[in-house]
């Protein structure tokens, strides 16, 4: 039986303003509050489709990408990805 064999993929999100791809969040000026402010606006939602498999049952799931419009107190984030190329060589 041949193992699993995997693709591994991750996108640098940057806070740069050009990019629509980013996630932010901005913690209150206001000390009165001891949670993050946000201000959010969705900029892009992409569906991500995964491939049904014999051995595995996969789902429809949504990657929401969010622009924020506020001041930028994160200066990266990361998103990561795995694809499964063949189970078993191929043969159920």
């Amino acid at each position: 039986m041949k193992p699993f064999q995997f693709k591994f993929g991750r996108k640098q999100e940057t806070d740069n303003e050009e990019d629509q791809n980013v996630i932010q969040i901005e913690e209150s000026d206001d000390e009165d509050f001891g949670f993050f402010q946000q201000e959010i606006e969705a900029a892009e939602m992409e569906e991500v489709i995964y491939l049904e498999s014999s051995m595995l049952e996969f789902s429809t799931n949504l990657f929401v990408s969010i622009y924020n419009l506020g001041d930028a107190r994160m200066n990266a984030h990361y998103s990561y990805s795995c694809w499964i190329q063949e189970a078993n060589g191929g043969k159920n």
